[in-house]
């Protein structure tokens, strides 16, 4: 069975959606009311990391059919549009990390929410997600997804810190299981 979200995706690829910029972000929806930001907390809390403590949030681990649920109740811009020409759309990071067994990361605000980053678990996925970028996000002069990422390894999911941080080339490789993300500024 398909879901509401994957026949969106598809009708937004076919539309080639997600080619321009993020000119805005807000908590709106489709047919202009505004989304409930109580109702994107109460969704998002158990993801968020407890270590802040500030008006905003910053997401962890959060699972792709939870991130879908939010961006469901996001303005088709905001999910659809690659935020600073760099990074790409949240749907593709939804997308991707469903494909991968990955999670999210992002940040929630009283009006914003923003997806920017995914986490893979094992060297195997780290490298289909590396390819996958480089195959959807290709390099062009005025953006690189890869090369304007934050590459980080960590021990395990329930790591307090990564093992390193930097670019892919100053990652290297780390271990087998540890669990592998990119995120983008």
């Amino acid at each position: 069975m398909t879901s509401t979200f994957e026949k969106s995706l598809e009708k937004a690829r076919s539309a080639g959606a997600g080619c321009r910029p993020l000119t805005r972000n807000r908590l709106a929806r489709h047919d202009g009311t505004v989304a409930s930001s109580s109702t994107l907390r109460a969704l998002l809390a158990p993801f968020a990391d407890r270590r802040y403590s500030s008006p905003s949030w910053r997401l962890v681990d959060v699972p792709p059919e939870v991130a879908a649920r939010a961006a469901s109740l996001l303005d088709f811009e905001v999910v659809w549009s690659r935020p600073n020409w760099h990074q790409p759309p949240m749907w593709w990071l939804i997308d991707t990390a469903s494909q991968l067994d990955g999670h999210l990361v992002g940040s929630l605000t009283h009006e914003y929410l923003r997806l920017d980053g995914i986490q893979v678990h094992g060297v195997g996925f780290w490298h289909l997600l590396l390819e996958r970028v480089r195959r959807d996000w290709p390099a062009t002069p005025s953006a690189d997804a890869l090369g304007d990422a934050v590459a980080e390894v960590w021990a395990s999911w329930d790591a307090d810190a990564p093992l390193r941080a930097g670019t892919i080339e100053e990652l290297g490789e780390g271990p087998d299981d540890g669990v592998y993300g990119l995120w983008w500024d």
